[in-house]
């Protein structure tokens, strides 16, 4: 039976990020975190990992160092499956969030898509770990500067809807005609980004 997953952003500022491992997969792990206080732990680290960490300590891992854990994340990103199976063990039964390069932990991290105004995270489920690279890869051809029009436009007739709607569940209503609109959707893939506009505030009414 498939493991239940919730799909949340977490703001990274701040976040305590407990990393076992110093190589590549620990460096990758680790660009996820922007902003976060990382500690890292591994008997050697490579230099642009150690760069991003709060902390390093130069040590093997050993089951002492999850006994006064403080971290809100734990990532087992060691080269060795076993290892890193304990170490989701250990700090299930601590009842830690974790996260590990071969599965098996409670969080999930996706390949992710970075717009300037939106991201896109794919996942599959630990079920296949080169999926989401290549739907990623899929998507960066997809998805052009039309959805990034389309993301400007919802967000001035957002503001727009608020001087003119009152109520909430009004604005909604108007806000999703539009989403629905072929006509506005048609105006902006040819680049008609002021017609679609004035389009759209027509239908907030």
């Amino acid at each position: 039976m498939q493991d239940d997953f919730a799909t949340v952003l977490l703001k990274t500022n701040g976040l305590r990020v407990l990393v076992i491992g110093g190589g590549n997969v620990a460096l990758r792990k680790c660009r996820n975190f922007k902003g976060a206080k990382i500690a890292v732990v591994a008997k050697d680290v490579l230099p642009e990992l150690a760069s991003l960490a709060s902390d390093v300590v130069l040590s093997e891992f050993n089951d002492a160092i999850l006994n006064d854990v403080s971290a809100d994340i734990v990532i087992a990103a060691t080269d060795d499956h076993g290892l890193n199976d304990a170490i989701v063990r250990d700090a299930t039964k601590r009842g830690l969030f974790i996260n590990s390069a071969h599965g098996g932990g409670n969080v999930l991290i996706p390949s992710v898509l970075e717009r300037e105004g939106y991201m896109v995270a794919v996942s599959s489920l630990g079920s296949a770990p080169a999926f989401p690279p290549f739907l990623v890869k899929e998507l960066d051809r997809l998805l052009d500067e039309r959805y990034d029009l389309m993301l400007r436009l919802l967000s001035e007739i957002r503001i727009y809807a608020k001087e003119v709607i009152p109520m909430e569940v009004d604005r909604r209503r108007c806000i999703s005609s539009v989403v629905d609109s072929h006509e506005v959707m048609e105006l902006v893939r040819n680049g008609e980004y002021e017609a679609a506009l004035t389009v759209a505030k027509g239908m907030v009414r």
